[in-house]
């Protein structure tokens, strides 16, 4: 007797469906009704994940196995997250990978997507290739893998936030993510500020409320961290070569006061990325990751628990934001 796993047919009028099918179907509908924000919300989460291995990715020109992990994550999502705004979104990533590569082929223009869809389907194709076969080649896990995967990142966070609210490409980073503050609505502030003070009690708090009244005038937690996440991360690719300071002190005290919760005394200096890496990475999973259920999801195997090249672009995400 067939399993009930196995594929059937169903004829109705002389139609045929199979389980597979139709089940693919359910799934390709409902990923169109799914807000664009929530596919950006996706990408940003993976950029707060990566700086819970930075300091591994930033000093280390062999990075281990679990911030290889998260660099694989990080482009099987960017490929989910662009394919969402694309219009070609699938329920796989098998299927995923395809209809990238389908769109590399056939780009229009060079300036329709945020990158060269070439060498970008090729990172997401051998990704996919090592999530789904577990003897399968990894992909490369140098230094250099990982710079690039940030610098797609950089590239696709802009492409995305120009499209969620029609500003200009020449604005900068937080240019941009203040345009998108400006679009969310003053109960989604509240309710976020809301987990914020619950999480934190009164009684404890409320030294801190006079900064999380002028945060809250702008925008919730959730996106405060992750402008500050997109801040730091950006940074991060030029670090090798900047003598190992991203940029002026004071550029990141302003980014730690983003946070709802912060260091009063940062370390010294050679540490304080690292500090603010660390600091992000906790608000994100004290007042977000707790309180969500975000969209998609690569769910990559884990191991254990460009209209620009990147030798263009990583001196452009450093002096944009000089």
């Amino acid at each position: 007797m067939r399993s009930k796993t196995q594929n059937f047919s169903w004829s109705s009028n002389g139609i045929s469906l199979c389980r597979a099918e139709r089940s693919s179907k359910i799934l390709s509908g409902k990923s169109r009704a799914i807000p664009l924000e929530n596919a950006w919300q996706l990408l940003s989460k993976r950029m707060v994940e990566q700086l819970s291995v930075a300091e591994q990715l930033v000093e280390s020109a062999s990075p281990s196995t679990e911030a290889h992990y998260q660099t694989v994550k990080l482009y099987l999502d960017m490929a989910t997250s662009f394919l969402m705004f694309s219009g070609a979104y699938a329920p796989t990533c098998r299927e995923r990978s395809k209809r990238l590569s389908l769109l590399a082929q056939n780009a229009r223009a060079v300036d329709e997507y945020p990158f060269p869809l070439f060498d970008f389907a090729s990172h997401v194709e051998a990704c996919t290739r090592w999530k789904l076969s577990p003897d399968e080649e990894p992909p490369s896990s140098t230094r250099s893998h990982w710079d690039t995967a940030v610098v797609y990142a950089w590239l696709l966070w802009r492409w995305e936030l120009a499209r969620l609210t029609g500003a200009s490409h020449r604005l900068r980073n937080f240019e941009l993510i203040q345009r998108w503050f400006e679009r969310e609505p003053l109960r989604e502030r509240l309710r976020g500020w809301r987990v914020v003070l619950r999480q934190c009690g009164r009684r404890h708090s409320w030294r801190h409320w006079p900064r999380w009244a002028r945060l809250l005038r702008q925008a919730s937690p959730q996106l405060w961290i992750y402008a500050a996440a997109s801040e730091l991360l950006f940074s991060l690719p030029s670090f090798s070569t900047s003598g190992g300071r991203l940029a002026l002190d004071a550029k990141w005290n302003r980014v730690r006061d983003w946070l709802p919760l912060a260091e009063h005394d940062p370390p010294p200096d050679q540490a304080r990325w690292r500090a603010l890496a660390s600091e992000i990475v906790r608000n994100y999973q004290e007042f977000v990751a707790e309180t969500r259920a975000p969209f998609g999801g690569s769910d990559a195997k884990h191991p254990n628990l460009v209209r620009e090249t990147q030798r263009e672009a990583i001196p452009r995400m450093v002096d944009q934001e000089a």
